[in-house]
């Protein structure tokens, strides 16, 4: 194989599946036995490369291995070890550690007695499941809870502003059903929506008549 052959085709995705090699400075051997020398410019462009990409490969393995763990605890009600594990994950730009956040956030907030702290956690977990959905539409988990969390935190606030965010909590509650509809907890969490609204105290249902021209409203039936 001649040099400018190699130049031409050496990051040809073909190429390299039907010829497997392995770097030795400053010679490329090839498994056929071939070898040919290169320029250090090659090197140059190939190492950041391949730098990048096994810094990829890693991150989404610690990524995996973090979710794993935090499913496990999860499973097992160790939900301050959950808390701490994935808090220095504030920051990240991986929904399904968002979602996961906001969830260990939930857990360690029904501990709190003093409601001001519990609203703290709610708003903070409530900001993680708004990123994660900013970065992926289509994160089901991320949908279910948004609408708990958009739930909890204004029964914390007032019976007015519940019933205002009512419609966005059921169509988050919808929207994770649309996107999984094998999960059972989005269709009980749906089914407790209504049945909410089904069994509205009067003073309530005057609230959100003031509220809207057509309030939220549920049947038993449904």
């Amino acid at each position: 194989m001649n040099r400018a052959r190699f130049l031409k085709f050496c990051f040809s995705v073909r190429y390299r599946r039907s010829i497997p090699y392995q770097l030795i400075n400053p010679v490329l051997k090839f498994s056929n036995g071939n070898k040919i020398k290169i320029s250090g410019c090659l090197f140059s462009s190939l190492f950041p490369t391949l730098i990048v990409v096994k810094a990829l490969s890693a991150e989404k393995k610690r990524g995996n291995n973090l979710i794993i763990e935090a499913d496990t605890l999860y499973d097992e009600a160790k939900y301050e070890e959950l808390y701490n594990l994935l808090a220095p994950h504030h920051e990240s730009d991986d929904p399904e550690i968002l979602w996961r956040l906001a969830r260990a956030a939930f857990e360690k907030c029904r501990d709190i007695k003093e409601d001001k702290q519990k609203l703290v956690y709610l708003e903070d977990a409530l900001a993680l499941v708004d990123k994660a959905l900013e970065i992926n539409e289509t994160c089901w988990a991320a949908h279910k809870w948004k609408a708990i969390l958009l739930d909890y935190v204004w029964r914390y606030k007032s019976t007015k502003n519940r019933i205002v965010h009512s419609f966005d909590v059921r169509k988050h509650m919808e929207r994770a059903i649309e996107l999984n509809p094998e999960d059972s907890t989005s269709y009980y969490l749906l089914g407790e929506w209504c049945f909410t609204f089904a069994d509205m105290p009067w003073y309530q249902r005057q609230v959100a008549a003031a509220i809207f021209a057509s309030p939220p409203t549920s049947t038993y039936e449904e």
